[in-house]
């Protein structure tokens, strides 16, 4: 498992107003390569998940894990998950926390 412990939506911003246009093409970019490298690990593939330092909301990303995830990332207030961890639903094409039915 690959985990980013840093204030999410500061990384996030600085991530993609740094990258311009191409912020959430890169973002996946670095997201795809990290599990790529796993391939070949004996290991489990395992996940990356992003931990938000000040809410400690685990934010689940997945390999497949869509452009418009990555636009709607920034957007999400995470005080407001009960659960403390945020996935995507690619289902609904949102954000969900963790406790959420389907």
């Amino acid at each position: 498992m690959v985990v980013l412990a840093v204030p999410a939506a500061q990384f996030l911003n600085a991530f993609l107003s740094e990258a311009g246009k191409d912020g959430y093409k890169n973002l996946k970019l670095l997201i795809q390569r990290l599990y790529d490298a796993r391939k070949a690990a004996r290991a489990p593939k395992g996940g990356i998940t992003l931990v938000d330092e000040e809410t400690s909301t685990w934010i689940n990303l997945p390999p497949d894990l869509p452009h418009e995830a990555l636009q709607q990332l920034s957007e999400v207030d995470l005080k407001e998950l009960p659960s403390g961890t945020l996935r995507w639903d690619s289902k609904t094409g949102r954000w969900r926390d963790a406790w959420d039915e389907d």
